[in-house]
């Protein structure tokens, strides 16, 4: 399994993590379509799958775009608010999207809903970043301690 970082809007990042022998891949917060449709392309790989973090127009506005110019994608995430959702995920579910299985976390803290992955090539792959914005102090607190 290999994991490209891509660098997209001056300091977010997409991935695209690829299975080799299958040539199938999952993308992470695919928030820039067109640079996304090209490395895909370069990489000779198939998107099966997204996996949105968060809500937030930075991480998931590609979402749409990309579920309408390739049917049959899936999109993950533990937000409503995501667009072309096709999955809601929740706390410690286990999902194997025909790459191995990987095992995500609720992170409450830049917003309520976002989602860390772990995964077999990694140990703690977190992709979530950024500045506490959403909830109240309370709701967050009371979210972490769940966890």
């Amino acid at each position: 399994m290999k994991v490209k970082v891509i660098s997209v809007l001056e300091d977010n990042y997409m991935y695209l993590v690829i299975e080799e022998s299958t040539r199938h891949a999952v993308a992470v917060d695919a928030a820039v379509p067109k640079r996304l449709l090209e490395i895909i392309r370069k990489e000779d790989v198939v998107l099966k799958a997204i996996l949105t973090t968060h809500h937030h127009w930075d991480h998931a506005r590609g979402n749409e775009e990309l579920a309408q110019l390739l049917p049959g994608l899936q999109v993950f995430g533990a937000d409503e608010r995501i667009g072309a959702l096709t999955h809601r995920v929740s706390h410690g579910q286990e999902l194997s999207v025909r790459l191995g299985l990987s095992h995500l976390l609720l992170c409450p803290c830049q917003t309520l809903g976002p989602v860390a992955i772990t995964s077999p090539c990694s140990s703690a792959r977190h992709f979530p970043r950024g500045r506490s914005c959403t909830g109240s102090l309370e709701e967050q607190q009371c979210e972490f301690r769940r966890h």
